[in-house]
């Protein structure tokens, strides 16, 4: 007997429900193998007990979600996790992503302008290769001009040929509305009337220049002419304030950004930090003063109140400045840590608290935790928190804290510390999660999870989501005093 289309129509509607539960099985099976485990590396755990741990994790084709509530208690922890499957990813423009760009910013020592014209006759735009203050393009653009599309070349150049004084320039990024909030495009820039003093003479650079057939920039290096050459350039570092920017400079000996001198001292930015004005060629002026012989300026920003705050390095102690950012009156001068060999890693302001770290190669990492209290900081809490004996993998998640240990929990009493802005975005290790009391470190433990331990498939990349991956609050919303995320 012949099979008719009706049989065929209904083994193929079997086989679809077939794939369907097949389908809905493996997802809600990779939901099943979503655990929890917290590994208490020192202290006991109890010591967070009262702290919800929220964890957004997605994989990476965008359509499996885990939001998970671990809450620690006094015998223990519990996780509680949401799961959610979209068959279709969200669209791009729906996704919330975080600025990769400020909205100032003169530091371009990350970003190349590839495929920008490098023939002034290609131009033809106010993008010109003139934007890019961190890189000499006049010397650049020479060079390419005897390069054939397709070509390369190198030449060594002496930068006083090209600029008689460094000029300074103004780059503003504007939003880029294809792609949605809050995403930066730019960088529009123009030159100011200020500049950041005289070009030395026999300022040797070597300079290789790749072009495509095109006759387009594909490749550049900017390096010394030898071993022997000191290559003094700016790079400068600002916040938007009023109409303008709070701004201050730094010469550095390569093209990396390492600090490496002080600008001339008969210059306004080398004395200290300058409002620079954006109307009309910009006015630099003053605002608060230092002596950049002795001290260096390692960062700054406002608080919530609309205070400056200037992070410094005096004698090998990181020195906390408080100033009106109109008037440059300081208002209050904190020594907190002996930094010794090592760099300011992170600040972090959390309502009226601000957080601190200090991390060495050599001696390990430290951290000063102050009180705001009517505009006046105090110091609350500092410690350390690891040393180069620690094992490898204890040291990772230390480290972390070090760096991206930007969510944290006060109560006027237990500081409680986790990572917040993720670099990491794949789950390759655990969440570390640290309490301190006045006494000490009562607490060091690591949040694992199965997926970052197990793959159900090969190509099952999970990481964290965008949006706040990592968040902290009290379980009890009325703990007193309570410092929430």
């Amino acid at each position: 007997m012949r099979k008719g289309p009706l049989a065929a129509m209904a083994a193929l509607l079997v086989l679809s429900l077939a794939l369907l539960v097949g389908a809905h099985l493996a997802v809600n099976s990779r939901r099943d193998q979503v655990d929890w485990d917290v590994t208490v590396l020192e202290g006991d755990l109890s010591a967070a007990q009262g702290v919800t741990a929220t964890i957004r994790l997605q994989d990476r084709e965008g359509n499996l979600f885990w939001d998970t509530a671990l809450t620690i208690g006094p015998e223990g922890y519990e996780a509680d996790t949401d799961f959610a499957f979209l068959q279709e990813p969200l669209p791009y423009e729906e996704i919330d992503r975080k600025p990769y760009l400020d909205t100032f910013d003169l530091d371009l020592s990350r970003y190349w302008p590839w495929g920008v014209p490098l023939e002034p006759e290609k131009q033809g735009d106010a993008r010109s290769m003139e934007e890019f203050p961190d890189i000499p393009w006049r010397a650049v653009r020479d060079v390419a001009s005897r390069i054939e599309p397709g070509g390369e070349g190198v030449e060594i150049v002496d930068l006083s040929d090209y600029y008689d004084r460094i000029p300074l320039f103004l780059t503003e990024y504007v939003k880029n509305e294809r792609v949605g909030e809050p995403r930066y495009s730019g960088p529009l820039t123009r030159a100011l009337a200020p500049t950041l003093g005289p070009v030395p003479e026999d300022t040797l650079l070597k300079i290789r220049v790749e072009k495509d057939e095109d006759g387009l920039l594909e490749n550049l290096s900017i390096d010394r002419a030898s071993d022997q050459e000191r290559v003094l350039w700016p790079r400068l570092q600002c916040i938007p304030w009023r109409e303008g920017l709070l701004v201050y400079a730094w010469l550095v000996d390569d093209w990396y950004g390492n600090k490496e001198a002080p600008l001339p001292a008969d210059t306004p930015l080398g004395q200290g930090i300058c409002y620079l004005s954006t109307e009309g060629d910009g006015e630099l002026t003053l605002c608060l003063p230092f002596d950049l012989s002795r001290t260096e300026i390692l960062d700054m920003e406002l608080d919530s109140e609309g205070q400056l705050l200037v992070w410094t390095c005096e004698e090998d102690i990181l020195v906390l400045t408080v100033a009106d950012p109109d008037t440059g009156a300081v208002r209050q001068r904190l020594e907190l840590l002996d930094m010794g060999d090592g760099y300011l890693s992170m600040t972090s302001q959390r309502e009226d608290c601000l957080l601190v770290t200090v991390e060495s190669r050599d001696s390990g990492g430290c951290f000063c935790f102050l009180e705001r209290k009517a505009g006046a900081y105090a110091p609350a809490l500092e410690g350390r928190l690891d040393a180069p004996e620690a094992e490898e993998d204890r040291h990772a998640l230390e480290d972390d804290l070090l760096e991206q240990g930007t969510v944290f929990l006060w109560d006027g009493e237990r500081l409680v510390w986790t990572v917040g802005d993720v670099l990491y975005s794949e789950i390759t290790r655990g969440i570390p999660l640290a309490v301190y009391d006045k006494t000490g470190r009562q607490c060091l433990a690591v949040l694992d999870n199965s997926l970052g331990r197990e793959r159900v498939w090969v190509k099952d990349t999970y990481r964290f989501r965008e949006e706040d991956p990592v968040a902290l609050a009290w379980t009890n919303a009325e703990s007193s005093g309570a410092n929430q995320t």
